[in-house]
């Protein structure tokens, strides 16, 4: 559970994976990309239109200038010298924690195993290297300035110039990525349960919202939501980690609870619109409410998943059991209507 991210797990494609990957893209994967500052997946990091040579070399680019720096500091003497082995020992720690961290399972995302986040490891890797590349800089103009015109000037100069346009080139294109929306991660300015259900959560009733989400090939995943969408303590490491069991390197999939089962059963019938009335298995899951969220803003409005979700909505429409309430920007909600000893309560 140390290991994981703090919110839900996540399981990446590495493109090591791929058997069109080059072996550039295969030392990126591994522990070379990791001392060079690239935890994860590297593509993400890549901005769209960059020829496949500079887009290779575009993730490690700048931590391949701090590698080189803290190398250099290797050579520097005293007063620093103890002090640049030391940041190079943290940094050692660093990709050693990391390299653990990628190997131990925390928990499955949709049936993939999902390992540990290299991050916090490479991230102290990253200040032992910063560390020695600082003190390998110091007074480096002082020193420089010692000895007569010759290779060095013009070599420190190169080097300079090459640290600073990767930087500024790096953080600009991860700005631009953002800016046009290239990066995964992103922000959601709008209620995720409408304010009438959100009502039905509180007190005293205390009821829960079953949100629907339907794939292209149509499968559906389900969410029992507690508050305005999922909660850190539902999703978090400590949660995903019980769906394993058994060896530590090895684990298997603990097998699927009686109150998920429950929850599976009834979703299927909702889905495949069978089953007759469901007002009162709603109601025993303290459910009062069925939300199906709009599709992203990048989806196709005529695309499979579009389609799937029209289907999806058609069918709880026809639901026995179900009221349709509101259809706005936080998606389509159906109220479960109210068995006869009153409403659902948890």
């Amino acid at each position: 559970m140390l290991l994981a991210d703090p919110g839900p797990s996540a399981a990446t494609a590495m493109t090591s994976t791929a058997a069109s990957a080059s072996p550039l893209e295969r030392a990126v994967d591994g522990s070379v990309g990791r001392l060079l500052g690239v935890p994860g997946d590297p593509t993400a990091l890549v901005p769209d239109g960059l020829p496949s040579l500079v887009g290779a070399l575009w993730p490690v680019a700048l931590g391949g200038v701090v590698v080189l720096l803290a190398l250099l500091a290797l050579l520097r003497g005293a007063p620093v010298a103890r002090a640049v082995r030391a940041a190079w020992a943290v940094a050692a720690l660093g990709l050693a924690l990391a390299a653990a961290a990628v190997a131990v399972p925390v928990g499955l995302d949709d049936g993939v195993l999902v390992h540990g986040s290299a991050g916090p490891g490479v991230s102290w890797a990253w200040l032992g290297l910063l560390t020695a590349a600082v003190l390998g800089a110091d007074r480096l103009q002082a020193r420089i300035a010692r000895v007569s015109f010759g290779w060095r000037q013009p070599v420190v100069a190169l080097l300079a110039a090459v640290a600073l346009a990767v930087a500024v080139l790096q953080l600009g294109g991860w700005a631009w990525a953002a800016r046009t929306g290239q990066l995964a991660l992103g922000t959601v300015d709008r209620p995720l349960v409408q304010a009438v259900a959100r009502q039905s959560q509180g007190a005293p009733d205390s009821a829960r919202v079953l949100a629907l989400q339907v794939q292209a090939d149509g499968a559906v995943q389900w969410q029992l939501l507690r508050g305005d969408g999922p909660l850190l303590v539902d999703v978090a490491a400590a949660v995903q980690a019980r769906e394993l069991t058994g060896a530590l390197r090895a684990p298997d999939v603990a097998a699927v609870d009686d109150a998920t089962a429950q929850v599976d059963a009834l979703v299927a019938r909702l889905t495949a619109l069978a089953g007759g009335d469901v007002a009162a298995d709603l109601g025993a899951l303290a459910v009062a409410d069925v939300l199906l969220p709009p599709l992203d803003d990048r989806t196709a409005p005529d695309g499979p998943d579009a389609r799937a979700r029209a289907e999806l909505e058609s069918r709880l429409d026809a639901t026995p059991g179900l009221q349709r309430v509101t259809d706005n920007e936080a998606g389509t909600l159906w109220r479960v209507a109210a068995p006869a000893d009153g409403p659902p309560r948890s």
